[in-house]
Order: C-alpha cells, then sequence, then structure tokens
C-alpha cells in the first residue's frame, strides 16, 4: 500500500492535486520524471525541479508551509506507516522509536491524536496508550512507539534508541524554556543519526525568521537537493479550490500583507520576526574583505568590550566612522575553556594589545566586570569608561545599527565566523508600557558576546560621525575648552559627548554670582563621570 493509498483509502481523507504530487515524490519516492505533465508543473512549484532525487536527499524531508495546507497532518500519517513498515533488526526487548517533537507537548499531542485516529480508522492493535503515547505492535513482532516530546527535552530523550521516523513539527519556534536558546540543530542532530536506513526525518514549519535548521536547509537544497528534500508549499498552491481558504488570504493580506505573506506565501519576514535584526541587512553588510583593515588618517576609532570570564566569552570590537559608513576595524574574542575560566588580567593584555595597534586609548563598556578590566586596562594605557545600561539606552544603540545596516552604512569581514550568525541571533519583543526588550540566546559558544561590543562601538562612531572629522571636532573643542572652568580640564569624555553640553548645564543652573569654577568643581567632587550631572535645584 503506498501512502497516497493509505491517507485516500484506509484513513478516509480526500487530497487535493498537489497535495498528492508532494506525497507521492517525498514519501513513496516517485521519480518527478515519470510524473505527467501537468503533476511535473505542479513538482516543479513545490520542489522546485521535476528531475531525480538522491537517494541520500530522501532521507530528510522539509516541508516549509503556508498554514491550512495540511503539513502537520501529512508528516504525522507518514511517519506512522514509516514506523509500522520499514524494516529493521532490534534487539531483545528493544522498541522502535518515532518522536513527535515540538515547541511545546500541546503543539506534539496534535500530531499525536492524528496518528491515534488513524490507527483507530485503520483497527490496528494497540499495545498501550497514554495522553503522550501510543505504543503499536506491528505483524512481525516490533513494538513502535509514537511519543511526544517538547523541543527542550528532544535533545537527550532520544539517545541510545533506534528511531524509525521522527516529526519536528514547527520547528521554526524551537526555543529551549530554560535557557531561551534556539535548539533546532541541536534536537535535529541527535535524531538523524539514530534513523535506521528506509526511515524518514521530516521537519515542518511555518515561516518565521531567516534563520535557523529548516531555512537552512530549505535554503540549501530547494530546486537542487543534496542533503534534504526541501518543498515549499504556499497555501493557495496546496489548496487551490477552497475558495472559502482563499477569501481569508486574500482578506489577511489586505489586512496586514506581512503577517499574510508569512503565514499563507511561505516568506520569512525579518522585519516583522522576533530577530531584531534584519537577517538579509546582516547578511548584505558581510563582505569580502580582510578581517583587519588599515590604519585611515581623519576617522573616528571606537572600542568596546564585553567581558565573561566562566561562562561566556569576552569580546572586543573596534569600529571606525569612514564616509558615511561604520566599518568594523578589527575584533578579538576570548574563548573560556571548561574548568579554567579567563584570567581578567590576560584578557586586559590581549585587548591591549589591538588596541596599541590601531591607537585607541579608551574603551567603552556595559559595566561586566567593569572594576577589575578598568584596573588592567589602566596598566597598558587604556582607560575604561561605563556607558548607560538602561532599557532605553541600550534600545537606542541597537536602533541605531538596525539603521545603519538597513541603509547598506554597516560593513564587517565576511571572513568573521561568528559575528552574522550573532547578529541574527539577537531576539526583541514588546514589553508593556511601550519599548523593546532586546534579549541575547546563550549557546555554547558564548552569549552573542562579540554582538555585544559591536553593538556598543557601532553606535558610539555613529554618534561621533555625527560631530564631523576628528580635526573638525578638535577644534571646536578647544574653543569650548577655552570657555570651560579649568576644573572641568582633565576630565574625560566618554563615547566623546560634545562639551557644549557642559556649557548648556552652567548656563541654565549657574546663577552669574556664582563662581563657575567652584560650581564646577563640586559637581566634580561629587562625581567625576561627566555625564552623571544631576539637577542643582539650589541655584533655579
Amino acid at each position: 500500500m503506498t501512502f497516497v493509498e493509505f491517507v485516500e483509502g484506509a484513513s478516509g481523507l480526500s487530497l487535493t492535486a498537489p497535495q498528492r504530487v508532494w506525497a507521492a515524490v517525498a514519501i513513496d519516492r516517485v521519480d518527478p520524471r515519470t510524473l505527467s505533465p501537468e503533476d511535473q508543473e505542479t513538482c516543479r512549484a513545490i520542489f522546485g525541479h521535476a528531475s531525480e532525487i538522491p537517494e541520500l536527499a530522501r532521507e530528510v524531508v522539509c516541508l516549509y508551509k503556508g498554514a491550512r495546507v495540511g503539513g502537520t497532518l501529512l508528516c504525522s500519517l507518514a511517519a506512522l506507516i514509516t514506523g509500522m513498515t520499514v524494516p529493521v533488526k532490534l534487539g531483545p526487548g528493544e522498541v522502535l522509536f518515532c518522536p513527535l517533537v515540538a515547541p511545546d507537548t500541546r503543539l506534539a499531542r496534535q500530531a499525536l491524536n492524528y496518528i491515534k485516529g488513524a490507527v483507530a480508522n485503520m483497527g490496528w492493535p494497540t499495545v498501550s496508550t497514554s495522553t503522550d503515547a501510543i505504543v503499536l505492535r506491528r505483524d512481525d513482532g516490533v513494538d513502535v512507539a509514537f511519543q511526544v516530546l517538547p523541543a527542550s527535552r528532544a535533545g537527550t530523550a532520544t539517545r541510545g534508541r533506534t528511531v524509525g521516523a521522527c516529526h519536528l513539527q514547527e520547528a521554526c519556534f524551537f526555543r529551549d524554556e530554560s535557557s531561551g536558546v534556539v535548539n533546532d540543530s541541536e534536537v535535529y542532530r541527535s535524531l538523524v543519526a539514530r534513523v535506521v536506513r528506509g526511515g524518514f526525518t521530516f521537519i515542518e514549519s511555518t515561516p518565521w525568521t531567516e534563520t535557523g535548521l529548516l531555512w537552512d536547509l530549505t535554503q540549501e537544497n530547494y530546486a537542487h537537493p543534496r542533503t534534504a528534500l526541501a518543498a515549499k508549499c504556499p497555501t493557495l498552491l496546496m489548496r487551490p479550490d477552497d475558495e472559502r481558504l482563499r477569501a481569508r488570504v486574500e482578506a489577511e493580506r489586505e489586512r496586514d500583507p506581512i503577517n499574510a505573506a508569512r503565514e499563507f506565501d511561505c516568506k520569512a519576514i525579518g522585519e516583522s520576526s522576533s530577530s531584531y535584526f534584519n537577517a538579509a541587512s546582516v547578511e548584505a553588510g558581510a563582505v569580502d574583505r580582510p578581517l583587519v583593515l588599515a590604519p585611515q588618517p581623519g576617522t573616528w576609532l571606537n572600542g568596546a568590550i564585553d567581558v565573561g570570564l566562566t561562562r561566556d566569552s569576552s569580546a572586543l570590537a573596534i569600529t571606525r566612522w569612514e564616509g558615511d559608513v561604520v566599518r568594523v576595524v578589527e575584533t578579538l574574542t576570548l574563548r573560556p575553556e571548561k574548568g579554567r575560566p579567563l584570567s581578567p588580567s590576560r584578557v586586559a593584555e590581549e585587548m591591549a594589545k589591538v588596541c596599541k595597534r590601531h591607537g585607541v586609548t579608551q574603551l567603552l563598556s556595559d559595566g561586566h566586570h567593569f572594576e577589575s578590566m578598568a584596573e588592567w586596562l589602566a596598566e597598558h594605557g587604556v582607560k575604561l569608561f561605563k556607558v548607560d545600561v538602561s532599557r532605553e539606552a541600550k534600545t537606542k544603540r541597537h536602533e541605531t545599527l538596525k539603521h545603519l545596516l538597513d541603509l547598506g552604512r554597516f560593513e564587517f569581514s565576511s571572513r568573521e565566523p561568528h559575528l552574522a550568525r550573532e547578529l541574527k541571533a539577537i531576539t526583541a519583543k514588546p514589553v508593556a508600557g511601550g519599548g523593546w526588550s532586546i534579549e541575547y540566546p546563550r549557546d555554547r559558544t558564548g552569549h552573542c558576546d562579540l554582538a555585544a561590543a559591536i553593538v556598543i562601538a557601532a553606535a558610539s562612531s555613529h554618534r561621533a560621525g555625527q560631530q564631523g572629522s576628528p580635526d573638525d571636532y578638535a577644534e571646536r573643542s578647544a574653543r569650548w575648552r577655552d570657555q570651560l572652568p579649568v576644573a572641568f580640564g582633565g576630565l574625560p569624555y566618554p563615547e566623546q559627548r560634545e562639551h557644549a553640553a557642559w556649557m548648556r548645564h552652567i548656563r541654565r543652573h549657574v546663577r552669574p554670582t556664582t563662581s563657575a569654577s567652584a560650581h564646577a568643581a563640586r559637581l566634580a567632587a561629587k562625581d567625576r563621570q561627566p555625564t552623571r550631572i544631576t539637577r542643582d535645584t539650589n541655584h533655579e
């Protein structure tokens, strides 16, 4: 019995012509070249081609789908028929395992319910059943367990088992609940190595972001299957005769074109997804050039660090404003080894070497390990300043880099192996009362540490670039400094804040009869950081 016959006959379901073509090619392993001319056109629309498919590619079936195309139902029934028919040799007492993995158990149970319904309709003997599993016995005596697993547990729960077929449902939304890290690749790697010959790995989802396992596999294999058989199944392609559904799609396109493109047309939209930076903009910013740029006279250089010593990495980023573009000059990432945390002195020494090459004498930090790093960097002649870490300030820095990326005014070397991935991994979600919460997911290599340093450095370079060239700024600074009290003369100016801000503060809050230098001295005694001036109500 073919899968198409099983679905349409034994299960009592009616497939559309495109669904039948997908099932025949993907599950029944039909050669597209043997299809009728009409079905070959449908095959090209779904798979991007109608040519021979390598056997290796057939083992992994990717379904990038629109809503209401029956993808979860078809993949669930395909996992059922595969588990019940795939040739397998098991040890005494061993059970053939067919996991149904979804972002959460509630969603995974939907796939299990499809299987339970088909089993009841077929009258197959059931060994046991529960809310999250069903165990069936094949004619050859092999027991097959179809079990629900959330994505957060799938990576460990499948080890040591023989897998007949696995179904990764809504894979674009896989995320570890405890850490928040996207774990679709980890789940996939743990399962695909355990699937028996003749079995299937089904990966299906509606689109979300332009990153992740399903996106990558589809991009690599659509129209040119090598390691997977990838299909793109928009809603109206797979269900062309449903006029009610067509009207719903058209209404949603009018109401929210971005959501309709994602939900019905299989188009991942970076702007409307949880990814903060548009993936296409990030990829466009990666250019083929050396990792380290040579010095360029007349440009601003800005450096920032993000320090981690045990679990996370320590990263340094130096950027410069050149013309109207922020370019990454050089980066440095130091990763701790297991059981051997990084030493602040060594981190400072390595970072100072990079700074010395480019003449950078000041760095910015978000405050992690600030005191120890400031002390060690000072020994190498590098001053460390702390940026504003409030949610509003953090959001503004990210907005600056996002703006630069979208305008094509941020550039980094494509030879940098981690930056693009880290930038695309950063997510944002709206918070009550307005604004966004920027989140950096954690994985085995760190906490997007290089991206964190890049955001600070790029925002600082952009701000410096608005002040003109360094020569113009130096001339203005000299004029302003002559008008400022001596007490301000030796103070550092984090992030190259313009001295005019000090003049505005003095004119606004200092009485004409009060000595400006005395007032400045009082402020400096209270706080040596000029960015922390508080309003002096005594002079209002």
